[in-house]
């Protein structure tokens, strides 16, 4: 009896771990017995979180493929971009027999997601991310310049915009390949400023008398909203264009920080002025600002061109309500400005765009990644580039034997995907020529002085916008808010050299420290 007990109590335990044997690990297979490799779907995983808990599961698929596994960090997060890359994925991968797995990242937390990375060992293949991020994962060794230079090489070096490469531009040739990218707009009333004689918000001045004129609380209607969230990026970019404007820059090549300089400081006055007398009172969004707009309760925001198919009424979310907007009167009544002009001795005209690259990491499977890289830039550049056009002017102009194939592709698409309009169509010849010149040939602080590594550590902390936002609370005069700028800068570079340089008599008007 003892024996029948024992067998049966065998029998119940082999039986259990038979039902589990999903959970074991898969026995070693006996060499000369492997099957065909199976080639999977890709895999979209949700963003990692930025405790690290997830990423370090972002090297493992969440399917157990017997084919390479090529990951990829894309900074975009809507359903139409996980569509598009779920199919460039799944045709990659059965072509190459490589499981792709994609994972979707916003752009303002890719930095602390890498350092996770880094420490874990489960860094992605392949990342595309923003410009600002490439000097600092270039001089810390996280991306590989001879990879992305390969690319590039293969591709056809004069197949890109030349400004594009020369951003990241290194010793090995370049540190990242070109992908796409946008000019920050001022969207202004065409009709409004005709009624009250109003000339283009291109300078300082234009801008302020705009603002003034405009501003009429009984109606709540505001002379211009910008973007003020300390916790947005868009709110440095805010600022950043202007201080570039008027003749401010960040830090030289050598790395000594010019923010004491007098026209950094008739810029924060010029922006306090306009938001603190001519703004909503309230912290202000990217989306308030298109809100304001649609609403007509605002005739000049600062954006970019991601607005405009909501002005032009085709975003199902987003549509025009203000008086007189329905059949296409606010997107016929709507003009951009994409260069900017501060005010005095130091100012110029000046861009502010946004680009994007493909950045290979040196913990990747190489070839995988280069070859999925030309697969994106080549046979699905035009796919890629159709999810939200207007914020995705090319980078890479066309192929050697037809040299503006991707330039003249990106014209025609729709705004949105399935829709007909193109930007054309609705906005005209001259402002999509206005989009799409030149936009790798901005003015950004720090990019091309080589100072890629402090830009990224200050957009990570969100330095400058906490300032702004601080300033604007009322916690500090334009002057005050400078000198914290400075300190806060300086601090983030190891053993700063330089002391403060004297300071000049501030232009008149400004405020007093």
């Amino acid at each position: 009896m003892k024996q029948i007990k024992i067998w049966f109590l065998l029998i119940l335990g082999m039986s259990s771990l038979l039902g589990c044997q999903g959970l074991l690990p898969e026995p070693a297979r006996l060499e000369g017995t492997a099957t065909a490799p199976v080639t999977l779907p890709p895999v979209m995983l949700p963003a990692p979180t930025a405790t690290g808990g997830v990423v370090a599961a972002t090297a493992t698929p969440l399917v157990q493929a017997e084919n390479p596994v090529l990951t990829i960090w894309v900074d975009e997060t809507s359903a139409a971009h996980r569509d598009v890359l779920a199919s460039m994925g799944a045709s990659f991968g059965d072509e190459a027999g490589v499981h792709v797995e994609i994972v979707t990242v916003r752009p303002d937390q890719l930095p602390q997601l890498i350092d996770t990375a880094v420490l874990s060992d489960t860094l992605p293949d392949l990342i595309l991310h923003p410009v600002a991020y490439t000097g600092q994962w270039y001089e810390r060794e996280i991306i590989s310049a001879e990879a992305a230079t390969a690319v590039v090489e293969r591709l056809g070096r004069e197949t890109f915009e030349a400004e594009a490469l020369n951003l990241v531009g290194v010793e090995e040739g370049v540190a990242a390949v070109p992908s796409h990218g946008y000019k920050q707009i001022w969207i202004y009333r065409t009709d409004w400023w005709a009624e009250r004689g109003l000339a283009r918000p291109d300078d300082f001045e234009s801008i302020l008398r705009a603002a003034e004129t405009t501003y009429f609380t009984p109606t709540l209607t505001a002379g211009v909203v910008i973007p003020t969230e300390s916790d947005l990026m868009v709110t440095q970019y805010a600022f950043e264009h202007m201080a570039v404007a008027n003749g401010c820059e960040l830090v030289d090549e050598k790395g000594e920080v010019f923010l004491l300089h007098p026209a950094c400081l008739a810029a924060l006055d010029f922006y306090w002025e306009l938001i603190h007398n001519y703004s909503p009172s309230d912290v202000q969004t990217d989306l308030t600002a298109l809100n304001a707009y649609l609403a007509g309760r605002a005739g000049l925001i600062l954006t970019t061109p991601a607005v405009l198919p909501a002005i032009a009424g085709e975003d199902p979310l987003y549509r025009p309500r203000c008086e007189r907007c329905e059949d296409g009167y606010l997107a016929a009544n709507t003009g951009v400005v994409t260069t900017l002009e501060g005010d005095g001795q130091f100012a110029r005209p000046a861009r502010f765009s946004e680009t994007f690259y493909l950045s290979i990491t040196a913990t990747a499977d190489e070839a995988a990644a280069i070859a999925f890289v030309e697969y994106w830039l080549g046979a699905r550049y035009l796919d890629w580039l159709g999810v939200e056009p207007m914020r995705k002017v090319p980078l890479r102009r066309g192929t050697v034997a037809e040299p503006t194939l991707y330039v003249d592709g990106w014209r025609e698409l729709p705004m949105v995907v399935g829709g007909e309009k193109r930007l054309v169509d609705v906005f005209g010849e001259e402002m999509v020529a206005e989009l799409s010149a030149d936009v790798a040939a901005s003015e950004r602080w720090g990019i091309r002085q080589g100072q890629g590594a402090l830009v990224a550590k200050i957009y990570r902390e969100r330095t400058i916008a906490i300032l702004l936002q601080e300033m604007l609370s009322g916690y500090f005069t334009s002057s005050q808010t400078i000198v914290e700028a400075y300190v806060r800068v300086t601090n983030m570079i190891p053993f700063y050299a330089y002391y403060p340089p004297t300071r000049t008599p501030a232009p008149e008007g400004t405020v007093a420290p």
